[in-house]
């Protein structure tokens, strides 16, 4: 991963996912094409779970032209584009 970033994935005041920093902070996140979401998380689309809660390491970069909604203003929200477990 280019951009390394590691964090726990959780939820922000909107019931958006977030990614929740050291101090305990929301940074929203939004995810690819084809990721799931279920009860307890995400399904990304190679098929790796990622539950409320756990930590995780992805890399992508900041999504400045989505119009996220409740879930936040453009260029806030990181699309991940990579992932994996926390080392």
């Amino acid at each position: 991963m280019d951009a390394l970033n590691t964090g726990k994935l959780g939820l922000n005041n909107g019931g958006c996912f977030a990614d929740v920093t050291a101090d305990g902070g929301p940074s929203g996140l939004t995810f690819p094409a084809r990721t799931t979401v279920t009860e307890t998380g995400v399904v990304f689309p190679d098929g790796t779970p990622l539950n409320i809660g756990e930590e995780f390491a992805f890399g992508g970069g900041y999504s400045g032209d989505l119009v996220l909604g409740e879930c936040g203003r453009p260029g806030e929200a990181l699309l991940v584009q990579s992932w994996g477990f926390q080392p």
